[in-house]
């Protein structure tokens, strides 16, 4: 049995692919038309579009590549997410802790928060309803980031996601193999 996908625009699984993020600078002030145009006569037939904002996606830019039988998939972060204008006002609490601070616009959001995890699904769900994707992708959903431990950012060391070693680990009976965590 084949999925939508695969009988309409079956080479979006394979083959050769672009990945863009329309807010970058070389993609300013140009039309969705002209963009498109490009990465056809590149020869892409997949794009795998970079969303920054899962509330602000260029509609306009998704259907006029499709219009040239390019396939679009939503590449959407797991691990946080470049704008908090929309979220509750309590995302601060889901934030990782890193082994040190990083200020580079990316707010990193723990794994073991599971209202994060509960907005992130609210999210997608609202992308995957109002934008008309052709599939869907969640990159870094992990913890450790490239050259992590040298750059501080390896992986979450905050609060949530020290209970959850707690729960499944100290309290599960493995104690003895921690003994730094014995009371």
């Amino acid at each position: 049995m084949s999925t939508p996908l695969q009988r309409n625009r079956p080479w979006a699984m394979h083959g050769a692919s672009i990945q863009i993020d329309p807010l970058f600078p070389y993609y300013a002030n140009r039309s969705p038309q002209s963009i498109a145009d490009e990465l056809a006569l590149a020869g892409y037939r997949t794009v795998h579009y970079f969303v920054v904002n899962e509330q602000q996606v260029d509609i306009a830019l998704v259907e006029a590549l499709q219009q040239r039988e390019i396939a679009v998939w939503a590449l959407v972060l797991g691990n946080g997410t470049f704008s908090v204008e929309l979220a509750p006002k309590e995302w601060s609490s889901w934030r990782m802790e890193l082994l040190k601070p990083i200020n580079d616009g990316f707010e990193r959001f723990s794994h073991f928060s599971t209202e994060y995890i509960q907005w992130k699904k609210e999210v997608i769900a609202y992308l995957v309803a109002n934008v008309p994707f052709d599939g869907i992708e969640i990159a870094e959903p992990y913890f450790p980031e490239w050259n992590g431990i040298e750059r501080g950012v390896y992986g979450d060391i905050g609060p949530l996601a020290q209970q959850a070693f707690l729960d499944k680990y100290i309290r599960n009976g493995y104690a003895q193999l921690y003994p730094f965590f014995r009371s």
